[in-house]
């Protein structure tokens, strides 16, 4: 069955093409019943004979299904006409993330609200127990207004049992599929380690497949590519991407760590759950929701002059406003000391010795030299709010102060 525009699925009348992948193509359509346009995804007749790309299929359907998340896209239907099986879903109304990262690298303006966004799609995701492994710009799609949805579960597994760190939830009827050694699923460029290697997944490599995207909307390049498929997979599992500050010195220091955990080659010193990960992005978006956009046109001379001179003038009378404030401030604090009393949180709880620690200049992060378990010192690094601690991989070290640039 050839589908055309005009060709009805069942319920759905296809209206045009919206893209094709390796699990098949994606069409406009309309649902005559509600009146509303979907997307509809199709698996072609001649792989409909494939009976594992038939259960890949299905399986996506279940899996996404089972989703109720504001950052992933809604399923409205499953079904199979003469020989086509296809799936309704929402069909948003926006362009892909990687069409958005066509011109170049991203603003961080931009980049902080879209990662918090995917992370938080990924968080409820993993938080059902399944595993994306195909997460790729292709993948994200944004909305009009701004709005992020992960598409395409179709190489997604349900984790079974689920990892360490992950929310407990009701059972998904899924048939948990077998990964046999030797066997890569997944999009070269994206995959992690673990996957490349065709060795078993969990969620963490979700977070590296993350972590290339994030790279990627940083610095306008991928994080691992190579001359052929066999030079990706192997740049992917043994070599480390080039330093993002050496091509985007802008991009704040918080990110960068954010991106370096995501990538880490080993699973275990990624993030322990995606819910922190999600939670460290949000921190770090509110903390520059307040960044202007750039000015768009240009200023005249004689304008910006004239812009200078009330500057100068608000900024010496907010100064000697602000002096009379401090001098009055000052005064109280030496006639009346503060009554209230500081306050303390707890961020590390393993038996050994802490000798020094010091503030970040964001303020939120804290470097410290401990000798745990009887071991030598060295220096970790934990988050305000958070209570996981990870080393900075300098042996036998203290603290002894930070910079300002970290």
């Amino acid at each position: 069955m050839a589908l055309n525009p005009g060709t009805r699925l069942g319920p759905y009348e296809v209206i045009s093409l919206l893209g094709a992948g390796g699990m098949g193509e994606v069409w406009r359509a309309r649902d005559t019943r509600l009146g509303r346009e979907v997307a509809l995804k199709i698996l072609p007749s001649e792989l409909s004979q494939d009976p594992e790309r038939l259960r890949r299929f299905e399986r996506e359907a279940r899996a996404a299904s089972a989703l109720n998340h504001p950052n992933i896209v809604v399923i409205h239907d499953v079904g199979r006409s003469d020989s086509i099986s296809y799936i309704a879903m929402e069909r948003v109304h926006g362009r892909s993330l990687r069409d958005l990262m066509v011109p170049g690298p991203l603003p961080v303006r931009k980049i902080l609200p879209l990662a918090t966004q995917i992370a938080n799609g990924l968080a409820g995701a993993h938080a059902a127990g399944i595993v994306h492994r195909d997460l790729k710009p292709e993948n994200v799609m944004v909305s009009e207004d701004g709005l992020v949805k992960i598409l395409d579960f179709g190489l997604a597994k349900l984790a079974m049992p689920p990892a360490e760190g992950l929310t407990a939830a009701p059972t998904v009827a899924i048939e948990a599929p077998r990964t046999e050694a030797g066997i890569i699923l997944g999009t070269v460029g994206y995959m992690s380690p673990e996957q490349a290697a065709g060795r078993e997944v969990d969620y963490r490599s979700d977070h590296f497949s993350f972590g290339s995207i994030l790279y990627e909307m940083a610095t306008g390049r991928q994080a691992f590519q190579g001359e052929s498929t066999p030079q990706t997979l192997t740049a992917i599992i043994e070599k480390e991407p080039e330093p993002i500050t050496s091509i985007r010195p802008d991009i704040p220091e918080p990110l960068l760590w954010a991106i370096e955990r995501c990538l880490a080659k080993a699973p275990a010193e990624r993030y322990e759950s995606t819910r922190d990960l999600a939670r460290d992005l949000a921190n770090l978006r509110n903390r520059f929701s307040g960044m202007a956009p750039p000015l768009v046109g240009r200023i005249s001379a004689s304008a910006a002059s004239a812009r200078r001179r009330r500057l100068t003038l608000a900024v010496s009378a907010i100064a000697g406003a602000a002096l009379a404030v401090a001098v009055i401030v000052v005064l109280g604090l030496l006639r009346k000391p503060s009554s209230a009393p500081p306050s303390f949180q707890q961020l590390t709880f393993r038996a050994g010795t802490i000798t020094s620690a010091r503030f970040a200049s964001d303020g939120d992060t804290i470097v410290y030299s401990a000798a745990w378990g009887g071991n030598p010192p060295e220096l970790f690094l934990v988050r305000r709010g958070s209570t996981e601690s990870r080393p900075l991989g300098l042996p036998v070290a203290s603290i002894l102060s930070i910079s300002r640039a970290g």
